[in-house]
């Protein structure tokens, strides 16, 4: 909630959601792969990094196809400083998450901004999750070995 700000401007929003989301990506990658540093030492794209992580199939389909789509958006608002993030938009990064995100949208009669607030929570929310998982999997696995 500090990061993705709700007062923040749109594109500002959607940056700073991709800028934690890429900091989970990189946690995973470090974690998941043996010398996962040296994969991130060399300046590889979030793109990149995104498929390395859909490679090590630790990530639901849906969490990548809504994560890689906030890429996208990113990408538009940050080569255009006139784009004007649409619904479409949010719906594209939104709707993988199936029915949550269609209960939001149903249930509440949202502003764009409060919409899109909202979404990129849903979508950050996850991968802190599976940080956490990860790190909880690997502790145990260290406890089994020193035993």
């Amino acid at each position: 909630m500090k990061v993705v700000n709700p007062k923040l401007d749109p594109i500002l929003m959607i940056l700073k959601a991709l800028l934690l989301a890429e900091y989970y990506i990189d946690q995973i990658i470090s974690l998941e792969i043996p010398r996962g540093d040296i994969l991130l030492d060399n300046n590889f794209t979030f793109s990149q990094k995104l498929i390395m992580v859909k490679a090590l199939n630790v990530m639901d389909n849906s969490l990548w196809d809504s994560i890689n789509a906030l890429n996208k958006l990113r990408n538009r608002g940050a080569h255009d400083m006139e784009y004007k993030i649409s619904e479409t938009d949010i719906d594209k990064i939104g709707f993988p998450q199936g029915k949550t995100y269609t209960e939001l949208k149903e249930k509440q009669s949202l502003d764009k901004k409060t919409l899109l607030h909202l979404t990129l929570i849903s979508t950050i929310s996850p991968l802190d999750g599976l940080f956490r998982h990860i790190i909880q999997g690997h502790r145990q696995v260290k406890n089994i070995k020193n035993k």
